[in-house]
């Protein structure tokens, strides 16, 4: 009879640094670091503290996982401090083996410590010497098995798990995608379950499921679901779900239309396949957090990118239905699209490569300009359950890129909206005033154009977060920074309206104004250059000192739309400094 053996772990999960409360040895006998290198196999654990997003400026926390001693099975043997295992043929010496309740007594398997009841949960395991994978993967639970399209055996690979999504995938972790999604019950749709990290030689990739659902005997600390959390917009995603007339290549990150779809002998029948329109889904179903992904399109002339429900029914259009948020090209021109509605989007042109920015908790999905770093529409929604990366393409192909990082608030002068007397310069990052104006035939007539005060806005619309921002100033005795709505009156003055919140220099003296009222700042003299912070969400726009790194005066206000930084000048230049970090002293 064959000898199997597995291993679970102890199931509490810590913030980083924080020593377990259980012993874990429990007298188990370890042989030599030589004799463990002349084993049959090894199996090694990576594991990765999660950090919150970098945006949100919280404490990281960590959660490391071990390996289990009373759970192994006798022909495993733990090793580098339970976050390893080697598989020994004749096993272990049974007197050296605890008789423990929780141990695997026919399989050799092994267990994580860490019990997962909510959450996103991302580690990489490297296999050594280990033949069981027989050139095949599959993915298996209840003994079903499905084959998985990944060639050979990397000796990393990684394991991402969305609980509430009830979704387990396969990682290539050289190219950062998803290689196949395992579904199950999630914790919403049954009574709540703790699942456990599962490896093991031998038997594992044979019979055992790929899944394990397991509630070891003893009551074990339950854990808050966000001590390990996943920077969503960092964790690779390919593609899912598509009508036939779409086929996915480059491992499931880019789609093709093809005008006769595809032979439909070669196409399962899924309920998850969209029937009625070429539309396709990412594989990461996203519940929290911000997340950014670019998209490369080429020879399309018809597009949406954008994200959908993932229940959304599969005989509707991203854009059409509710339950859809996209940015759509078409007949040369961009629309923000839901429920069917079009907005449209001042974008020029089709750029080959554009960025889509989610904000969940906001309710914001922004469609950004790769070249510039810029926001140049954003679209409001009511996110309720989990959101999926959604595509459209009606010609063409499409490319996407992920794990990309969020870009940093870079914004330029909008053209557009700069009065006559101001000149912009530097690749839109500077401005200058001229005493009697530009040529009017020099300048383009525009509604959104600012007409009897010298004033420009910035390029980004900011509906959320924290921003931060410097301007230089030359030769100049009256100016004002701040921001102001991206709607505000043409005819008004950035300060005198009540749809703006700007700091004004003027007489050698510093003042905060909204709506043409003025409260003194104390801020001696007028340095070369200074800072302007602006957290949406806390209502606040505040002055920065950048010698001392302090705020000097904080101005409050009720932001309820789109904002841009905004900037007034009546004489000398001003020089605009974007892409910075936020000082530490004001976090």
């Amino acid at each position: 009879m064959e000898t199997r053996r597995a291993v679970l772990g102890p199931a509490v999960l810590r913030p980083a640094g924080q020593v377990g409360a259980r012993p874990l040895r429990g007298g188990r006998w370890r042989q030599s670091a030589a004799a463990a290198a002349a084993a049959a196999g090894v199996h090694q654990l990576h594991h990765r503290a999660s950090d919150q997003n970098k945006s949100q400026k919280k404490k990281k926390m960590a959660a490391h996982f071990r390996l289990d001693e009373r759970t192994a099975h006798s022909s495993l043997d733990l090793f580098k401090k339970d976050t390893g295992v080697i598989y020994r043929m004749l096993g272990l010496d049974p007197s050296h083996v605890q008789d423990d309740p929780e141990r695997f007594r026919n399989w050799a398997r092994g267990a994580g410590s860490e019990q997962i009841t909510a959450g996103r949960h991302y580690w990489e395991v490297t296999v050594k010497r280990s033949r069981e994978f027989r050139r095949k993967w599959s993915a298996m639970t209840a003994n079903k098995l499905v084959p998985v399209p990944l060639v050979g055996k990397p000796d990393r690979v990684g394991v991402l798990l969305d609980y509430e999504a009830g979704v387990l995938a396969l990682v290539d972790t050289e190219r950062r995608t998803i290689v196949h999604s395992l579904r199950g019950a999630s914790g919403a749709r049954c009574a709540p379950r703790r699942l456990l990290q599962l490896f093991g030689s031998g038997a594992l990739g044979r019979r055992c499921s790929a899944y394990a659902l397991s509630t070891p005997a003893g009551p074990r600390p339950r854990r808050s679901a966000q001590t390990h959390a996943v920077v969503h917009s960092r964790v690779p995603h390919g593609c899912a779900e598509h009508t036939p007339s779409l086929d996915l290549f480059k491992k499931d990150t880019g789609v093709i239309y093809r005008m006769l779809g595809l032979d439909p002998s070669h196409v399962q029948d899924d309920p998850e396949r969209f029937r009625n329109w070429a539309v396709v889904l990412g594989s990461e179903q996203i519940t929290a957090g911000r997340h950014y992904w670019e998209v490369t399109v080429k020879r399309s002339r018809e597009f949406r990118v954008g994200v959908a429900e993932a229940g959304m029914p599969r005989e509707d259009c991203v854009g059409t239905s509710a339950a859809s948020w996209v940015f759509a090209y078409g007949q040369r021109k961009w629309s923000a699209m839901t429920a069917n509605k079009l907005v449209p989007v001042p974008l020029v042109g089709k750029p080959d490569r554009v960025g889509v920015l989610l904000d969940y908790e906001a309710g914001v999905l922004a469609l950004v300009d790769t070249e510039r770093r810029t926001i140049v529409h954003s679209l409001r929604g009511r996110f309720r359950g989990p959101l999926c990366p959604a595509f459209g393409l009606w010609d063409g192909e499409l490319l996407t890129h992920t794990g990309l990082e969020e870009p940093e608030s870079l914004f330029r002068l909008d053209e557009r909206t700069a009065h006559s007397s101001l000149d912009l310069f530097k690749k839109d990052t500077g401005v200058i005033y001229r005493m009697l104006g530009l040529d009017p035939s020099h300048v383009q007539d525009d509604p959104e154009r600012f007409r009897n005060w010298a004033v420009v806005l910035g390029s980004e619309q900011i509906t959320a977060g924290r921003h931060y921002w410097e301007v230089t100033v030359k030769r100049s005795r009256e100016f004002r920074v701040g921001v102001a709505e991206a709607g505000m009156p043409r005819e008004d003055c950035v300060g005198t309206s009540a749809a703006s919140w700007v700091f004004a220099y003027g007489q050698r003296k510093w003042s905060a104004m909204t709506a043409n009222k003025l409260v003194p700042v104390p801020l001696v003299g007028k340095p070369d250059r200074v800072g302007v912070l602006l957290d949406y969400e806390a209502g606040v726009l505040a002055l920065v000192d950048t010698e001392r790194r302090t705020i000097v005066h904080s101005l409050r206000g009720r932001f309820r739309g789109p904002l841009c930084p905004a900037f007034g000048l009546w004489d000398g230049e001003l020089l605009t400094h974007t892409g910075l970090e936020e000082p530490e002293s004001l976090v």
